[in-house]
């Protein structure tokens, strides 16, 4: 029996992420469903692409700032 490969980073408590739906991009903190805050859209987090990942919350705000960047100048799918 073979288990599918997780993501190690699911695990780590802050996760940066981009909504499939509306494109936001926003920090959770969860492990098992994504749901945004904007729109409302869930899906397994083991489906959602994890541009970054961290324990440390004070690095959260500039992560996110500095993905949101690269989104709009469209270096980010």
């Amino acid at each position: 029996m073979s288990f599918p490969s997780v993501d190690p980073r699911l695990y780590k408590k802050y996760k940066v992420v981009i909504c499939p739906k509306c494109g936001r991009v926003q920090a959770v903190m969860a492990v098992k469903r994504f749901k945004c805050r904007f729109c409302g859209h869930s899906r397994p987090m083991h489906e959602m692409r994890i541009y970054y990942a961290t324990d440390d919350g004070r690095k959260v705000p500039e992560a996110v700032k500095i993905i949101t960047e690269l989104k709009v100048r469209g270096e980010l799918r």
